[in-house]
């Protein structure tokens, strides 16, 4: 990931953590690929992944929400989250997947 996806990738999270509903944010990469990012990255590494491909940019967050609102729903304001947080060009053809990886009581 280039150092500009890199940057997103950390706006992003601060947006995901934001919406209501969600209770944790993790890592959309495997532990194995997150963690040989973060050893040889100069900054911080974001959760939220961040691919650039000839469509367009590839989101994907994977989060954890809380029981109170149904998992459904905040995925789709964590989806519209991201969207409205990107350059409007960006988001007209950014692919953007929000897993629910746990639903806390």
């Amino acid at each position: 990931m280039n150092a500009d996806l890199n940057q997103l990738a950390l706006r992003l999270d601060a947006v995901v953590r934001v919406v209501p509903g969600v209770s944790s944010l993790f890592s959309a990469e495997p532990a194995l690929v997150r963690s040989a990012r973060a050893i040889t990255a100069a900054q911080p590494v974001g959760l939220v992944s961040v691919a650039a491909g000839p469509d367009g940019l590839s989101i994907v967050a994977s989060v954890g929400v809380s029981a109170e609102v149904q998992a459904p729903t905040t995925a789709l304001t964590v989806s519209d989250a991201i969207r409205d947080a990107l350059d409007p060009a960006v988001a007209e053809t950014a692919a953007i997947h929000v897993r629910v990886s746990r639903i806390a009581d």
